[in-house]
């Protein structure tokens, strides 16, 4: 296969380590494969992606998008080695000694948060994330005819979204706060409805309702607000007196948060943020350990977006191309700044272009896993991305600021 990315002319000959093949991991490879490098990928599982490829049902994403993307690197001569356990297959110092001259520590978060209630062994109570990995891989878990889910993140969107697609005969979103409050996309939640699951709002979960060594309900006890807020300002849940609820349950599946594994590192584990995950430069990326770096859910504030994962992954490859350049590049003069049509600019502003409305397929056929969101048409495609103002070409104040409608602009020469 042809690269989809020119290669660079004079290949560096250094050698960087990827352990991860998620968002962060297979966002930095060809960025730093294009740049010349060799790029080694190692992955704990039998195929990439990550959270994205393990976790994600395919209504939402389908399998067809990362091979697109696996083609890409494959292009550029980026080798991935599935199988491999940090720690356990290969460690740190081995990767040293076989020349990689700098690691990214791309594993994610993946290791469920638990209740810490007696009785979450039981069967019955399951793992959002090994139960949504169990459905992509075709073999899902057993789940019962009455499901709860309790979260309110995307995660568990999927999750109770997927528990209808294989069996379940109602399933349930249990959160200790409203709607309104819950971090999930909107259209997601929307989505949620539209298929039939319940959400029980204002349910904080007391305790497991466990018979002979299987779940039979949740008990919970109600939640009200009462006007203070957190330092995010989310507004905070306290517990009702004597107001405990029983959820009769088959199946309960944890979808509340994830830890990330970082034992590999043994004795060379870098400093961690106050929340347990890896402490980086917010520049550089790089860890406490000189030549490893971190990004995506594993670093800084832990999980978020796929996006941001996939941003922290360039932006780690572009420290790295930096840490390692020796001058094998090739010198590239900065592009001058394009000129703006002022005066088409505004016209444009005069005009309110509302975007194209996202279609979805019907809930009648949505029994199975074939994606939900009607993609765009080629020219609803191009109307949508005509919409932009090409803010970037201006100052990008508004990006930040807009909401104090910091809009007009001025033309100045440069200097």
């Amino acid at each position: 296969e042809q690269p989809l990315i020119p290669l660079q002319e004079r290949p560096r000959g250094k050698k960087v380590a990827i352990i991860g093949a998620g968002p962060a991991g297979l966002s930095a490879a060809p960025e730093l494969a294009a740049a010349g490098f060799s790029v080694v990928i190692f992955e704990i599982h039998a195929y990439p992606g990550g959270m994205v490829g393990g976790a994600i049902p395919e209504y939402r994403l389908p399998q067809a998008k990362i091979e697109q993307e696996m083609a890409l690197l494959r292009g550029l001569g980026v080798e991935i080695r599935y199988g491999q356990a940090a720690g356990l297959d290969f460690t740190l110092d081995e990767l040293r000694a076989d020349g990689f001259e700098a690691i990214f520590v791309a594993v994610g978060a993946q290791l469920a948060k638990r209740l810490g209630l007696p009785g979450e062994d039981a069967e019955g109570v399951i793992d959002a994330l090994a139960f949504l990995r169990s459905v992509r891989e075709g073999a899902p878990l057993a789940v019962g005819p009455r499901v709860g889910v309790i979260g309110a993140g995307d995660t568990a969107m999927d999750t109770v979204r997927s528990a209808l697609r294989v069996g379940a005969e109602s399933a349930s979103l249990i959160y200790r706060r409203t709607v309104d409050q819950m971090p999930a996309d909107p259209e997601e939640i929307h989505a949620c409805r539209e298929e039939g699951v319940g959400i029980v709002e204002l349910a904080k979960p007391a305790a497991l309702h466990i018979e002979d060594g299987r779940l039979v309900g949740l008990v919970c006890t109600r939640t009200e607000y009462r006007g203070e807020r957190d330092g995010a300002g989310r507004k905070i849940p306290f517990d009702v007196p004597e107001s405990e609820f029983e959820i009769p349950l088959d199946t309960l599946v944890l979808a509340i948060s994830q830890h990330s594994v970082l034992d590999f590192f043994g004795a060379q584990l870098p400093e961690l943020t106050s929340a347990g995950y890896l402490e980086v430069d917010p520049f550089t990326f790089e860890t406490s350990v000189p030549g490893i770096y971190a990004g995506g859910d594993v670093a800084g504030d832990g999980p978020s977006s796929i996006v941001k994962a996939a941003a922290e992954g360039k932006a780690v490859a572009a420290a790295i191309a930096v840490a390692l350049g020796d001058g094998a590049g090739e010198e590239v003069e900065p592009e001058p700044l394009s000129r703006v049509d002022v005066h088409e600019m505004v016209k444009r502003r005069a005009r309110r272009q509302y975007r194209v409305p996202i279609e979805f397929t019907p809930t009648s056929d949505r029994d199975g896993f074939e994606q939900t969101v009607v993609g765009y048409t080629s020219s609803q495609a191009m109307a949508e991305a005509d919409r932009c103002l090409d803010c970037h070409t201006m100052c990008s104040l508004c990006v930040g600021v807009c909401p104090n409608m910091a809009l007009l602009t001025y033309g100045s020469e440069p200097f």
